[in-house]
């Protein structure tokens, strides 16, 4: 049986994921922890130029605790040049939908 890394883009299976969406700098997609089967949400940088961004957010992840910050799992290179994200799964609504529902409901 093959062991699975605790770290790195070896912990998942990326053989089959499809781009959820994509905010900004990053592509965001659905994957699949090998060991434990759980879905994780997949955070690739897209543009080589916002390199600044995804190190302000992984900065930002690694230290935020907080009940509304989605949580940090892991980062990696990903094919040697993408930068990744791992952070567990949130709603599958873009926040620019949930901003305009919260008006909705709190005005």
């Amino acid at each position: 049986m093959e062991t699975c890394p605790t770290k790195g883009p070896t912990a998942y299976d990326l053989t089959d994921t499809s781009r959820l969406y994509r905010s900004g700098a990053y592509d965001y997609y659905k994957i699949i922890r090998k060991d434990n089967k759980k879905e994780y949400c997949l955070r690739e940088l897209g543009r080589s130029d916002y390199r600044h961004l995804y190190e302000k957010d992984l900065e930002i992840l690694l230290e935020a605790n907080h009940p509304f910050i989605v949580k940090y799992i892991d980062h990696f290179i990903k094919d040697e040049e993408k930068p990744c994200i791992v952070t567990d799964c949130i709603s599958s609504q873009k926040l620019s939908d949930l901003i305009e529902y919260g008006k909705k409901i709190f005005s």
